[in-house]
């Protein structure tokens, strides 16, 4: 994939865009995506093109490009926790989640035989409680 992440590059340092928030495998806990199959192969990828970046980038685009880790904010498989993804702070500028229903009254289905497109409030909670603990929490 060196050639995909070469064009992403190329296309980082072209683009007229003044700040990048670049999700690198949005969702990595999602179940249905794959990325659980395998964290650490996740990981090492992440981790790979971030570096590949900050390597690659003139300072300029690079300043504007922000790497964001990005949560969907429910259920996980296999009791797979938070830091089973997280290629380190080094790796990571912001934590972003996947907002759908986990901020309406009802409760996710997860479990019941039903797989639905999002967790509860307290999957949020997890996510943000992480961000704090690695210090990507900001309050302004």
């Amino acid at each position: 994939m060196d050639l995909q992440i070469d064009k992403l590059r190329n296309y980082l340092e072209m683009t007229n865009a003044s700040a990048i928030f670049l999700r690198v495998g949005y969702e990595f806990d999602n179940p249905f995506f794959g990325y659980s199959d395998s964290p650490s192969t996740y990981i090492k990828a992440f981790q790979k093109i971030v570096q590949f970046m900050k390597d690659e980038l003139p300072i300029d685009a690079l300043m504007r490009t922000q790497f964001v880790w990005h949560s969907w904010a429910a259920p996980r498989r296999e009791n797979l926790m938070l830091e089973d993804f997280y290629p380190g702070t080094d790796f990571v500028d912001w934590i972003g989640i996947s907002v759908f229903q986990q901020v309406f009254p009802w409760s996710s289905n997860w479990g019941n035989g039903f797989v639905d497109w999002g967790g509860s409030s307290n999957d949020l909670e997890e996510v943000l409680q992480f961000a704090e603990q690695q210090n990507k929490v900001r309050y302004e």
